[in-house]
């Protein structure tokens, strides 16, 4: 018989099937602090970030997937990622049917 391995502090308590027990985080010490020291780094770069994707942008001898990446990022920064068309239907197209069955019909 094997002994369980002993719960780290990192580590979750696990309900059956490995899910999260009720009442428990699956990150319950948070987001580790240097990950936000990173982005905060990150962020310092973003002036020049910016004026890098504008240069390659406008670099009439870069390849061209690199020229729409580039305006690419820069529209998405600045304005947003354009909203995603979603379909709802039935195949092809059709109206999606309701069907109730068994003991619920009579709702």
């Amino acid at each position: 018989m094997t002994a369980e391995p002993a719960i780290t502090s990192h580590q979750v308590e696990r309900a059956k099937g490995g899910k999260f027990a009720p009442g428990k985080s699956g990150n319950p010490t948070g987001r580790p602090k240097d990950v936000a020291e990173v982005v905060a780094l990150a962020r310092t770069y973003t002036a020049e970030a910016v004026s890098g994707l504008a240069a390659i942008a406008r670099d009439k001898k870069a390849p061209a997937a690199a020229r729409v990446t580039a305006w690419t990022g820069l529209l998405d920064r600045g304005w947003g990622k354009p909203p995603q068309a979603h379909e709802h239907g039935g195949p092809g197209g059709a109206p999606i049917q309701v069907v109730i069955k068994g003991d619920d019909a009579a709702l």
